[in-house]
């Protein structure tokens, strides 16, 4: 039997939400005690700006990456019920004290629940995520399809993104001269931040993508510092174009189990 689609609806949800953290002990707190309130909550394509948010840069990069990886998931028709209700067990499990209330409180409704996830959380489901073995409509693997979107974009062309991602990078270095260090983004901040513009062309976007998911590889080699991570992974990915040595980096993020 072949996997089922996600709605409609709730991949519309995905591209069209703000996904900044929401204060989990407030919103628990909420949830428990003032029920009736929360009940009465505005919603606009399943996102409510009632909900308590809270300021966290590590969450809200965590969260947008969340995001990049389940709007590719959405483009490429194979983002499943199944993988959509293991994302959204973490959510279910952060408010198991809740669960007599949880259904009046919608969160497991919409991708917003994602957002009260704390660190932690969030990186099991992006480990999760990039982990996904996809399928397409015919049953067969999705990897082919991947390789053969990605080989279709030239080597210049991906070149040319790659050097566009360190041009990105170097602007943030040029801001940060007349800024405290405390007021500094991350490129993997940037990075994203650019791609949730929405202006960024597909190349571009792609070659993002590869440098996420190529740091994600370097951090689990004890390399700590990100915008060490996003520089040598950016090296990295062009001396692999430049060799012709193009792996599965684009599609869906995947690693392949």
């Amino acid at each position: 039997m072949l996997p089922q689609r996600i709605s409609d609806v709730w991949a519309s949800q995905i591209s069209v939400g703000g996904w900044e953290p929401v204060n989990a002990a407030a919103a628990v707190e909420m949830i428990k005690n003032q029920l009736e309130d929360v009940k009465k909550f505005s919603y606009e394509n399943g996102w409510s700006k009632d909900w308590p948010p809270t300021v966290d840069e590590e969450r809200s990069m965590l969260l947008k990456e969340i995001k990049l990886l389940l709007v590719l998931f959405c483009d490429r028709n194979i983002l499943s019920c199944s993988i959509r209700d293991r994302v959204m067990d973490f959510v279910a499990k952060k408010l198991e004290d809740s669960k007599d209330s949880l259904t009046d409180s919608r969160l497991l409704e919409t991708p917003q629940g994602i957002c009260l996830l704390e660190c932690h959380e969030l990186n099991q489901i992006l480990a999760f995520l990039r982990r996904v073995k996809c399928e397409r409509d015919d049953g067969t693997d999705v990897v082919r399809r991947a390789v053969d979107s990605f080989c279709n974009v030239t080597k210049v062309d991906h070149e040319t993104a790659l050097s566009d991602v360190r041009k990105l990078c170097s602007s943030e270095d040029d801001r940060r001269k007349n800024l405290k260090t405390d007021e500094w983004k991350n490129y993997k901040s940037v990075l994203c931040d650019t791609c949730e513009e929405g202006d960024a062309a597909k190349t571009f976007s792609d070659a993002v993508g590869d440098v996420l998911n190529k740091s994600s590889e370097l951090e689990s080699e004890n390399l700590s510092d990100d915008d060490v991570l996003v520089l040598e992974s950016i090296k990295i990915l062009k001396s692999e174009v430049n060799n012709k040595v193009i792996g599965n980096w684009k599609s869906v993020l995947v690693l392949m189990a």
